[in-house]
């Protein structure tokens, strides 16, 4: 079965089974028809991020929803560097076999392996502690980014040993500038890092390169998709992982544009069966095009613009990562059913932070405001 046929497939799963797609389809007086699957693809609707987020409680496939409130689904949440957050539910083999083309390519690329040690980082801690141990991961909650904390970071990460690291690029950045600062050694024991989640200011890789010492490499993918691309040798060019997801890229119509011209991208998840993901609206811009390798036909994505993820300036020298404003924010939507739905922060200047919020109808600004008070206290 090849990727249109089985987008075609999980379409099918999704106007059917999923109250998401059957109110989207209803909004816009779409009628799903199975008799002509060679032109139905081009002619389902895009689900944009806003939308899916208003309809949050409508996700999930109906026959999974038992299986979440049973505890037996992966529950992860989006970034928010789009300034939209919504929670992401998986079945756990669906989840597995969508990182599985990602694993491939770290293993042809690094011989890295999920069995080998790595360090991650994360907006906030659940249990309020900056360093968490889980078997093969060490997870570093960004909540104390100052020079202490980062260089407390270095020494963790150093007595740690992980083989490799998965980073946002502006993380991966506040290490480099800490260890250059302080003439700190490079980490012996990391041979690869992988940057996600952002755009990659030029001249970031090989900065990166010359204070680690390793091979750095970025991939792009969404929370809801899973991974979707891989970096190849051009710089901002991601060969498609074709066995997990498609990509289309569509002008402001929603049609496709042709092959080299910038677009918004649109994905679909060939995995997630539990939330499907049909042609749904990254946020982002770019170019798709294919060309032969070695006799196959390979689908390739250069982003013209992703998700950046600027930082907030503390007082001088102490800067934090601006996703910090997540950890409150995560923890009322968790207990509150995501009565958070966008945000945006603006830094004007040392001692000004706009904090803009589009709350669910039933949630008041004042409840509001007193909750991430209170929870930003904790953290």
């Amino acid at each position: 079965m090849n990727g249109i046929e089985k987008c075609i497939e999980m379409a099918l799963h999704a106007y059917k089974d999923v109250e998401v797609y059957r109110s989207l389809a209803r909004d816009i007086d779409f009628e799903f028809s199975q008799e002509d699957k060679e032109t139905l693809w081009e002619t389902l609707p895009l689900l944009e991020r806003k939308y899916m987020i208003e309809h949050a409680d409508h996700v999930l496939s109906d026959d999974c929803i038992a299986l979440m409130y049973s505890n037996q689904l992966i529950r992860s949440h989006t970034s928010g560097s789009t300034g939209l957050h919504t929670d992401v539910w998986w079945r756990k083999k669906d989840y597995r076999n969508s990182l599985l083309p990602l694993w491939m390519k770290r293993y042809k690329t690094a011989a890295i392996t999920p069995n080998d040690k790595v360090c991650i980082f994360n907006a906030f801690s659940s249990t309020g502690k900056m360093l968490q141990y889980d078997k093969q991961i060490l997870l570093i909650s960004k909540v104390d980014l100052s020079e202490e904390g980062l260089k407390k970071i270095y020494h963790a990460i150093c007595e740690f040993q992980p083989r490799w690291m998965l980073l946002q690029p502006s993380m991966a950045m506040l290490l480099c500038e800490i260890m250059e600062k302080y003439l700190l050694p490079k980490i012996e024991s990391v041979v690869y890092i992988e940057l996600t989640g952002e755009m990659c200011v030029y001249g970031t890789e090989k900065r990166l390169e010359d204070t680690f010492s390793c091979l750095i490499k970025k991939h792009y993918g969404t929370m809801e998709v899973s991974s979707i691309g891989y970096e190849t040798d051009e710089r901002n060019v991601y060969e498609i992982l074709t066995a997990t997801s498609v990509v289309e890229v569509l002008d402001e119509k929603g049609r496709p544009v042709e092959e080299g011209e910038i677009g918004k991208i649109y994905v679909t998840s060939l995995h997630n069966y539990a939330m499907p993901i049909v042609r749904y609206g990254t946020g982002d811009m770019g170019k798709l095009y294919s060309k032969n390798v070695n006799g196959h036909k390979r689908q390739y994505l250069r982003l013209m613009n992703a998700r950046q993820n600027d930082q907030l300036m503390l007082k001088e020298d102490e800067w934090i990562l601006s996703d910090v404003l997540l950890g409150p924010i995560e923890q009322i939507n968790q207990a509150y059913e995501n009565a958070v739905l966008g945000f945006e922060a603006i830094q004007n200047d040392l001692h000004n932070l706009e904090f803009h919020i589009v709350l669910d109808e039933e949630f008041s600004q004042d409840e509001f405001c007193f909750l991430y008070e209170i929870n930003s206290v904790e953290m």
